[in-house]
């Protein structure tokens, strides 16, 4: 399947692909920097990771239930269950040593307390699982990394 990803970029000539997985200390990064030669040679002007999402211990749903429960109250962040900074440190020290662009998810949606957002401005949970982005989760991202992402030229 690689193949034929690569060879409908290829095609295509996009001028920016944007990699998105759940990056971690378990991925083979010496891979993923063959990846990033690969769409270089293949003639795409811009690569840009996008981080790994803030991982919630056991659904971000059950935290959101289980913080009402002790507080009766809805929180619009939570720092507890939810991974921290480590993951999103690797990657962007990746993406550095590669020349190449990357967004953190985690300063999109956490603070510098490492509470991070688990609703958005409607009030919508960020995420329906222990990582997936709810549909309003996805847009409350696009709309703060999409301008950069997107615009011509440089790497956000």
């Amino acid at each position: 399947s690689n193949g034929k990803a690569f060879g409908l970029i290829a095609a295509a000539r996009p001028d920016i692909v944007v990699l998105h997985a759940m990056w971690g200390f378990d991925n083979d990064l010496e891979k993923l920097g063959g990846t990033v030669t690969a769409l270089r040679n293949a003639g795409v002007l811009r690569v840009v990771i996008v981080g790994p999402p803030p991982v919630w211990k056991r659904t971000l749903p059950h935290a959101i239930i289980n913080h009402y429960r002790f507080s009766h109250e809805l929180p619009d962040r939570l720092g507890s269950g939810v991974s921290g900074p480590a993951e999103d440190e690797l990657m962007s020290g990746f993406a550095r040593s590669a020349g190449i662009g990357y967004v953190s998810l985690r300063k999109v949606l956490c603070d510098i307390r490492q509470e991070c957002l688990v609703r958005t401005p409607e009030r919508e949970v960020i995420a329906t699982d222990t990582i997936h982005l709810s549909p309003g989760g996805a847009r409350l991202v696009l709309g703060v990394i999409g301008g950069e992402l997107f615009r011509a030229g440089g790497a956000p």
